[in-house]
């Protein structure tokens, strides 16, 4: 992925709902200049692969990604 910055978050979380990959594959595919990969975990959780173009844009690309597993969760 060359000129992209990356990060991957993992989250391990036995309570979420069901439709929280949808929702967050629907955040980040309205999204411009941002490449991602979504997984379901084996037992709880999720892994989130993201890459952009800037480090500055991956902090708010990975605050809109919390607040909805906050929201998801709460």
């Amino acid at each position: 992925m060359e000129g992209f910055t990356h990060h991957d978050l993992i989250v391990f979380y036995d309570r979420m709902k069901n439709n929280l990959i949808n929702n967050l594959y629907d955040i980040l595919e309205a999204l411009e200049d941002v490449q991602f990969g979504i997984s379901k975990a084996k037992r709880y959780g999720l892994i989130i692969k993201e890459f952009r173009n800037s480090s500055d844009n991956l902090e708010s690309l990975l605050s809109l990604i919390k607040n909805e597993i906050i929201t998801n969760i709460l």
